[in-house]
């Protein structure tokens, strides 16, 4: 994902600067949330073009007692799936969440190539050159008159990160540290924000205070570089009350959440035979149906692998993870839901196939159905549902909430 993807719009007017840059300086530091929101984004995307196409990542299976049988053979050791604890959903935000999402924040960034600076000693007698980072202090007028907002004092700015108007990183080129200049840049016509501005000259004052190195991001530089507070505490406070107004979850999603965890939780406990044939089965599937999916959206997997995940590499990483889990969860549910008697009724089958129709914009439940099952075979979507249906009847029977 590429940085301006995450940064948040600033000064959007003529008046408070909007003119000169989409991502103007003052607030070039991402948005807390925004990365996340746009890998959800992006992720769901990948999810929903596969699912729209009627290939949901199930793999095709002969008929349930077949499924039993190979559950049976594959299977050596149930885990255990009758305990299992969570919290209630509530929309309060502890420290540790906050410090935890902190953290994740900085992983996610860190993956996506952005670092903290330092300043460097060993520079200050260099001259600025193409992709440089330097601290600086600016101002800018136009007709002479000093714009509101478009001024900094201490200003880590690397060159090429697209934080200023066009003409702007050239006109630093061949400057030293202490120096004190002029750099002129028309603002474009075309600059719909621009207002009045648009087609003038802007004049910024630049002093260039010294160089800067680039180092791994942590929490303690990380509060200046991904929300500009001077310590940790003034970040986690930001953190704080920017979730507590916008939770990030749903109730809804909190609860699938937990049905997903307790279901990773007995896959891991239980015990099974090689497997790894049929995990690289389903992993191919996988990716060969997101290659299709995302050339007919005019986009490489590759590409939107790299803006959920950083690197296709972390997307098929991921995949794996995701194709071993789902081989085992439909083994180990199966042989679940035949020691508990579970019966998937036929009306019960026939909401939660309409469910899923109308989550992938299908106009009946026949269209769905039949869409999948062209893919997977006759019978695949109601033993899909089936596995599904277990695993929320044995948490709804077992799981215990805690406050």
């Amino acid at each position: 994902m590429s940085e301006k993807k995450v940064k948040e719009e600033f000064l959007e007017s003529s008046k408070d600067g909007g003119a000169f840059k989409e991502h103007a300086p003052e607030k070039r530091k991402p948005s807390p949330v925004p990365a996340i929101i746009f890998t959800a984004v992006v992720v769901g995307l990948i999810i929903a073009i596969v699912a729209v196409l009627g290939l949901k990542n199930r793999s095709k299976k002969k008929n349930t007692e077949a499924g039993n049988k190979a559950a049976e053979e594959k299977v050596i050791k149930i885990g255990d799936y009758k305990t299992f604890s969570y919290h209630k959903y509530t929309t309060d935000v502890t420290e540790e969440a906050v410090k935890d999402y902190y953290q994740k924040l900085i992983q996610v960034y860190t993956a996506y190539g952005m670092t903290a600076f330092e300043k460097d000693e060993s520079r200050s007698t260099d001259t600025i050159k193409k992709d440089d980072a330097v601290n600086i202090d600016y101002a800018c007028y136009v007709d002479g008159v000093a714009i509101d907002g478009v001024n900094k004092q201490g200003y880590d700015f690397k060159l090429g990160s697209g934080d200023f108007i066009e003409g702007f990183d050239e006109g630093l080129i061949g400057h030293t540290v202490g120096e004190k200049f002029e750099v002129e840049v028309d603002i474009p016509k075309s600059n719909t924000d621009a207002g009045a501005l648009a087609g003038k000259r802007a004049v910024f004052t630049v002093t260039v205070n010294y160089f800067l190195r680039s180092i791994p991001l942590n929490t303690e530089n990380a509060a200046k570089q991904l929300f500009g507070k001077d310590s940790v505490e003034e970040a986690y406070a930001y953190l704080k009350e920017y979730l507590t107004n916008n939770p990030a979850q749903t109730e809804d999603e909190y609860n699938t959440k937990q049905i997903n965890t307790y279901v990773r939780q007995v896959v891991d406990g239980s015990e099974f035979a090689d497997l790894s044939a049929e995990t690289e089965e389903h992993y191919n599937m996988l990716h060969k149906q997101y290659e299709d999916a995302a050339a007919k959206n005019n986009t490489t997997l590759e590409e939107l692998a790299k803006s959920a995940y950083g690197s296709l590499e972390m997307f098929e990483a991921d995949m794996k993870d995701e194709a071993g889990l789902y081989v085992k969860s439909n083994l180990v549910f199966a042989l679940i839901g035949k020691e508990e008697n579970i019966v998937l009724s036929d009306e019960k089958y026939k909401d939660m196939a309409r469910e899923y129709a109308v989550n992938y914009d299908f106009d009946t439940v026949d269209a769905f159905e039949e869409n999948y099952e062209t893919i997977f075979g006759k019978g695949s979507l109601k033993e899909y549902i089936y596995t599904v249906y277990v695993e929320k009847e044995m948490f709804a029977k077992y799981a215990e909430e805690v406050k």
